[in-house]
């Protein structure tokens, strides 16, 4: 099976694991191909499959008619080139002198709240339409098409509703919808006989390898599939940049684990494939070889570096790209040397001084306004998933972890599943359901956690009591070196019974920012720009009012006497300090759902 692998795993269109969800915005016109493997069952061996764009065919409907929406959003990159792959690029340079180049995309949403993808004059649609022809090897292996789908139709995720991606639409494209370019997936398996292996199809090419085999074909200009001449291999779309490959990311010590695999400090070799061999510092998930071979597992590692990987901003951790070849999937990202603010917070929060605090949770509201003007929900925030960099600057906060994360403007749970109690807002309580604004307020329980020093919320309460209490209106209450604009911006503009009356991550933004006196970074005000642009806004935004100093006390005289600690990050010899104890009045901890008594779940 080693030398059958061999034959495709370095040509330049091989992706992999790639899932089914990342293929529309790859196969974007008639004749778009790649490879990549896949399984319908776990107990069953992956499949080779050709996944191929192809032109609807008007005589056949049950395979140009695209019935599904809900496909996710992918792009694809170079390695290793074969001979075989090399010779197609050559190819066609000479018959595509001048390639069309895809063209970026946003998201928008239909008058239902449905969201769609704008893409380029080319789009495609997922489509469970598989060849029904057979690919015949006269000797060793035989290599045919399965009559019989080998993915279903890709459906939303089970535990949500109204947030998966519809497949990208054609906005701005002269052709109709009807003729929209569909997927259609070939499904190769090696059948064991006599002689040497060929492959084939239908007997009428033959080659000693995937790649030459499709090498005929694109240069011969035939259908894959006789009964379908619009099955035209054209254009072999390789692999993106932030697919990486196993052979350029090493593991090098292992600093945490989470509920589906290890993290990791590893080398990236960034662009080995052009002969630089420049390494970068990384940090790695693994996932966990029992979680690999589930394809759901592929699917929601997948999910998360889609979210991660249209995201620059220097208070969010950077994707890097993601590794899905062959087992173990990995996700590779940013390294951040300081650690997690919780724990930091913990370690020294009785030694830090207000301003610095303010400037942690003025990072961590950039953060969060740039993931939701790119219409990403993080649904967990919480001072355990915020990360603390050393920069040039000083201490920096960046926000982390995506795996509950979705896009979108809200979406639904269908059913209960645990989830952090004590950081979810009234509506998702009640509904189950999560949006822009449920971030708002989870982001009002950050921001007590960190005038807490990482305490839990609501300490002494279980879930239980927790839900009643906020559900009634109840709110945390502040440790009294909280400085009161901090109060006040808190309780007044996050933490608002219902939703609608909620403030937006902007404006808590820049009331931090009147408060911190900090300046935000060139990517807010490019936000901020186009937010204008979009509401045919010529104005300036308005900045709120600054606290006149008879109306609140200054942070000074909130904080005076207190201990001032140096902004640097915790030594190594450095003893843990005593967590300190609330102003508030609290109890002894409960186990909660994470069936910790903290409350924070290990990643």
């Amino acid at each position: 099976m080693d030398s059958f692998k061999a034959n495709y795993e370095d040509e330049e269109y091989y992706h992999g694991l790639l899932p089914r969800e990342d293929l529309p915005l790859l196969l974007r016109a008639p004749g778009d191909f790649l490879l990549r493997t896949s399984q319908s069952k776990l107990t069953e061996e992956r499949k080779l499959i050709l996944s191929l764009a192809v032109a609807p065919d008007p005589t056949n409907p049950t395979i140009s008619t695209p019935k599904e929406g809900n496909s996710g959003i992918g792009a694809v990159v170079p390695s290793h080139i074969s001979g075989s792959a090399s010779a197609l690029a050559e190819t066609e340079k000479r018959q595509h002198p001048h390639p069309k180049k895809p063209e970026s995309s946003g998201l928008r949403r239909s008058r239902e709240g449905t969201r769609k993808l704008k893409t380029g004059d080319n789009a495609a649609r997922a489509h469970p339409s598989v060849s029904k022809i057979s690919m015949m090897k006269p000797h060793t292996k035989t290599t045919r098409l399965s009559k019989t789908s080998h993915e279903k139709k890709p459906t939303e995720s089970s535990d949500i509703v109204n947030s998966g991606c519809s497949a990208p639409s054609n906005s701005g494209s002269s052709v109709p919808g009807s003729l929209k370019p569909t997927l259609r997936h070939f499904i190769l398996t090696p059948e064991v006989t006599t002689p040497p292996s060929r492959w084939t199809n239908d007997k009428t090419l033959t080659a000693d390898t995937p790649g030459e085999l499709i090498q005929m074909y694109r240069l011969s200009r035939q259908p894959i599939d006789k009964k379908s001449p619009n099955t035209v291999l054209i254009n072999p779309i390789k692999r993106p940049p932030w697919e990486l490959r196993h052979d350029n990311v090493t593991l090098q010590k292992k600093i945490g684990e989470g509920q589906y695999g290890d993290v990791w400090t590893a080398k990236l070799r960034i662009r080995p494939h052009v002969g630089i061999n420049k390494e970068i510092d990384v940090a790695v998930k693994q996932t966990k070889t029992e979680e690999s071979m589930s394809k759901e597992k592929i699917k929601e590692v997948m999910k998360e570096a889609r979210l991660m990987r249209n995201v620059d901003h220097p208070n969010v951790v950077k994707l890097y790209g993601v590794v899905v070849e062959r087992e173990p999937l990995l996700i590779v990202m940013e390294l951040v040397d300081v650690g997690g603010l919780d724990k930091y917070l913990l370690l020294t929060g009785d030694k830090l001084n207000a301003e610095l605090k303010i400037s942690f949770i003025q990072d961590a509201a950039w953060g969060i306004e740039y993931l939701h003007h790119k219409r990403i929900i993080h649904c967990d925030l919480a001072a355990r998933n915020c990360l603390i960099a050393t920069t040039y600057q000083g201490l920096m906060v960046k926000i982390s972890d995506f795996g509950l994360s979705r896009e979108g403007e809200t979406y639904s749970l269908r059913e209960k599943k645990k989830m952090p109690v004590k950081w979810l807002a009234p509506e998702t309580i009640e509904t189950l359901t999560f949006s822009l604004k449920s971030d708002v307020w989870a982001f009002g329980v950050l921001v007590w956690e960190v005038f807490a020093n990482a305490e839990e919320p609501y300490n002494g309460l279980t879930n239980a009591d927790t839900k009643a209490k906020v559900l009634a209106g109840g709110r945390l209450e502040f440790p009294i070196t909280t400085p009161a604009e901090i109060q006040l911006l808190i309780l007044k503009d996050c933490w608002e019974q219902t939703s609608v009356k909620r403030a937006t991550m902007t404006v808590v933004s820049q009331k931090l920012e009147v408060i911190s006196g900090k300046t935000p970074p060139d990517q807010q005000q490019s936000v901020r720009r186009t937010v204008l642009q979009g509401n045919q806004s010529t104005q300036p935004i308005q900045q709120p009012p600054k606290p006149q100093p008879h109306q609140l006390p200054s942070i000074k005289q909130q904080v005076a006497g207190s201990q001032h600690a140096a902004q640097t990050p915790v030594q190594s010899n450095m003893k843990p300090l005593v967590k300190p104890k609330s102003q508030h009045k609290v109890s002894k901890g409960v186990s909660n759902d994470h069936g910790t008594k903290s409350g924070r779940r290990k990643h």
